[in-house]
């Protein structure tokens, strides 16, 4: 296993069709159909209605952990997205992304790039075997709450955006041997690979704030002290279960990943036997990192451990030692990480020419309000790059 995978652009597609949607419903209460399809501003023709607006808004305040319940600090009622401010932000985020967005479907169109089912569908399958089965996708899916169908449409959206660059810039995106080895050369530690532990575990959840979350929507008068005495009773069975699949575990130690598939509440190993591949301690809960360390190659930790998730029972499958690695093990990895700084250069070098020809209208009361704020750039109004869109291959997924 390399310090950076080969499939990071791919990883980083699903991570941000992922992140795009996450979204809540309508921040603000629409009074019908006529309000959704109200004009918020037109790029080149191209209509962005207040439904995109309300949803892309929503988008973000999930990613920016914005509570849509939680009440204003002045204690006068509210929520947060009601906050003047706060709601002047989003709104100028959520604005900027869907001009980025629109124009690049108007010059995608324009080029002949599209995106197929079968485009969509190939991502997809690739995802679903890295996860091990469908199931730990869905599972994935249901835990962020979102649908297939909604991921489907982010994640084509996001393939429209990277075809449409690699045509746009193909020229730019070649990246040579001799460019690769100068990165390789400047970078003289970021291959290194750290000390890794190959590591299998049966979860058996508990979060906290998870937890109070579900008891308090179920009852919104309990108690503080009430919600604390029913997350308590969920730890004490939750512990039980744990002692008890682990006592089964060591008499019998081969049939790991079967209760791993059987009992294991993470969607991410479960289905995989409870394997967690090669882990490194920035990427780990210190506590389990701490008991895999103490534990014996092909040996199981003696007791249930608990963490911020939960109980665990662990077991270890190997350590590789920490290592350099050669040139050619990472040649590939290095031209992905190349190509995406590259298609970075080329939205910008794109966006600044846009931003000189679009014709670019924003409705009245959607206009930035605040200077200090998310800037839409220039006087129409067009945003100054594809920041506020998802990156492309430029990020690594969280995790690599």
């Amino acid at each position: 296993m390399t310090a950076h995978t080969s499939g990071k652009a791919q990883k980083t597609l699903f991570t941000a069709a992922l992140a795009a949607t996450l979204v809540l419903g309508s921040l603000f209460p629409l009074s019908g159909c006529a309000l959704l399809q109200e004009k918020v501003a037109t790029v080149d023709g191209t209509v962005i209605t207040k439904g995109e607006y309300d949803e892309t808004t929503a988008q973000f305040a999930k990613m920016m952990h914005i509570d849509l319940h939680k009440k204003n600090a002045d204690g006068k009622g509210g929520s947060e997205a009601e906050n003047p401010m706060i709601k002047e932000v989003l709104g100028q985020m959520a604005l900027n992304k869907l001009i980025f967005t629109t124009l690049i479907k108007n010059d995608a169109q324009k080029l002949g790039v599209v995106v197929a089912d079968t485009d969509v569908a190939k991502f997809k399958d690739e995802q679903i075997k890295k996860m091990g089965s469908r199931d730990g996708f869905l599972a994935i899916l249901k835990q962020n709450e979102v649908t297939e169908a909604d991921f489907d449409k982010a994640l084509r959206m996001e393939l429209l955006v990277q075809k449409f660059v690699d045509k746009q810039g193909a020229s730019q995106l070649v990246v040579s041997d001799a460019e690769a080895e100068r990165y390789f050369a400047s970078h003289p530690t970021e291959f290194d690979v750290p000390e890794r532990i190959k590591a299998s575990h049966i979860l058996f959840k508990v979060v906290e704030p998870e937890l109070k979350k579900s008891l308090l929507e179920k009852n919104p008068k309990l108690s503080d002290a009430e919600a604390q005495v029913e997350i308590e009773k969920v730890r004490q069975e939750k512990r039980a279960l744990a002692e008890k699949v682990l006592k089964e575990v060591q008499a019998n130690q081969s049939d790991f990943a079967n209760l791993a598939k059987k009992y294991s509440e993470d969607p991410g190993s479960g289905t995989k036997g409870g394997d967690l591949n090669y882990v490194e301690q920035r990427f780990i809960d210190p506590v389990f990192w701490a008991a895999a360390k103490k534990t014996k190659v092909g040996g199981l930790y003696p007791n249930v451990l608990e963490s911020q998730f939960g109980f665990h029972i662990i077991e270890v499958n190997d350590v590789m030692k920490p290592h350099k690695q050669s040139f050619d093990a990472v040649k590939k990895d290095i031209v992905s990480m190349v190509q995406s700084s590259k298609r970075q250069q080329v939205l910008q070098t794109w966006m600044a020419e846009k931003k000189k020809v679009a014709k670019i209208e924003i409705e009245d009361k959607y206009k930035p309000k605040m200077p200090a704020g998310p800037q839409m750039g220039g006087p129409q109004g067009a945003p100054e790059g594809p920041g506020q869109a998802p990156p492309v291959g430029a990020v690594p997924a969280p995790g690599q």
